[in-house]
């Protein structure tokens, strides 16, 4: 009977060792093709990058497209959000300090009676307006082709003082999309 279970647990475990080698057999295996299909992978990558040029030339649009972008974009706003545009526009010139880019904006017949050369905008400008403008719409109203904003134009880095804002008036009028003029309530 020892002899028997001597046997038994010699074919048990040949059994068992037939079945690590197994295991042992399909783990090798799978393990060197994955690294096979990973290395397969990796140069078909390495190929496909190779191939492929890339363009460091990053298209730019010129300013006349960018302008025409501008004024089809504007074509789409109400008259109110036009208008808040246009003089939006007035006050980022004024605010970058590109005064001829803003003195341009104004209504000849009102820098003849007000501001006659660039420097006296300049002046104006700097004495009148803060660095770090807000602007708040608070109406606007249409006459013909005139359109009178009232805003109060603030410095954003003093919001709690009311002392400095500033009720202004501005009168835009529009020939045809982003072809304006402004002028403005003079403040002394």
């Amino acid at each position: 009977m020892k002899e028997k279970n001597k046997l038994k647990y010699l074919l048990l475990i040949i059994v068992v060792l037939i079945l690590i080698a197994i295991n042992l057999y399909i783990f090798i295996n799978n393990y060197f093709k994955k690294d096979e299909e990973v290395a397969k992978d990796n140069n078909i990558i390495n190929t496909n990058l190779n191939d492929v040029e890339i363009n460091t030339n990053y298209a730019t649009v010129s300013e006349e497209e960018d302008e025409k972008n501008r004024v089809n974009k504007i074509a789409t706003l109400t008259e109110k959000q036009r208008m808040q545009t246009y003089f939006g526009q007035y006050i980022s010139y004024v605010e970058s300090k590109n005064y001829e880019k803003a003195y341009d904006l104004l209504y000849d017949g009102f820098k003849q009676n007000y501001f006659k050369t660039l420097e006296e905008f300049k002046n104006y400008a700097e004495n009148n307006y803060p660095n770090n403008i807000v602007v708040e719409y608070t109406n606007i109203q249409r006459q013909g082709t005139l359109f009178i904003l009232t805003v109060k134009i603030k410095d954003a880095l003093d919001s709690i003082d009311q002392e400095g804002v500033k009720e202004q008036q501005v009168v835009i009028i529009e020939n045809s999309t982003n072809n304006f003029k402004l002028s403005f309530e003079i403040q002394q």
